[in-house]
């Protein structure tokens, strides 16, 4: 069975465009989980057991240039408000309930469909390890947010990410920061596109 192209859905009535529109933009994630990302050949971090589990652990290194990076890329979704500015945020986990303040750094390029990737950014997101709790789930988010002004539906995004250890703002000293997933909150407005290339 072929796909069906017209704008109109197969049993009549309203076309894909009256019926898509949301009645207001909700929030949505593209989501990068740790299992996701790529290692390269250059300071990546390693999986560490973490009772019966793995996780990524991001060590503190005083150096930049021994800073350990992970890389990943997204795409934008067909239900995507275009133009809408994006909020980052990371999850993650401290090695223990030591006290300090780990930095967090996303390096990205975009492009939307046939532009040249361009136009790179850098990110940071500065939270404290959790004390109080431990094993603590922790959400920070990056700053500034992702201005997207002229952002489309499946534009792209490639982005390394980094724990910046280097900077005098990451205090949690000689313990590892462990990484969860990196997210992107964005709006959506409809259920899909009308089109495979235009809302």
């Amino acid at each position: 069975m072929g796909l069906y192209h017209s704008n109109t859905p197969a049993s009549g009535g309203a076309s894909y465009s009256d019926i898509f529109p949301l009645a207001s933009p909700l929030w949505e994630d593209i989501r990068v989980g740790a299992t996701t990302v790529k290692l390269g050949p250059a300071k990546p971090p390693v999986w560490k057991a973490y009772g019966n589990h793995l996780v990524l652990a991001f060590e503190d290194q005083g150096v930049l240039g021994n800073e350990q990076r992970v890389h990943f890329q997204v795409q934008f979704p067909h239900t995507y408000v275009e133009g809408s500015d994006i909020r980052a945020h990371i999850h993650w986990v401290g090695e223990d309930q030591t006290a300090g303040d780990v930095v967090w750094q996303v390096d990205c390029v975009k492009a939307n469909r046939n532009d040249a990737l361009s136009g790179a950014t850098t990110h940071y997101a500065v939270a404290s390890n959790n004390t109080v709790l431990a094993d603590a789930h922790t959400v920070s988010y990056f700053s500034p947010d992702m201005i997207a002004a002229n952002r489309k539906l499946s534009s792209m995004m490639l982005c390394t990410l980094r724990r910046n250890s280097s900077n005098v703002a990451d205090t949690l000293n000689g313990k590892d920061a462990y990484l969860l997933e990196y997210d992107l909150h964005h709006l959506v407005n409809t259920l899909g596109a009308t089109g495979e290339w235009t809302k």
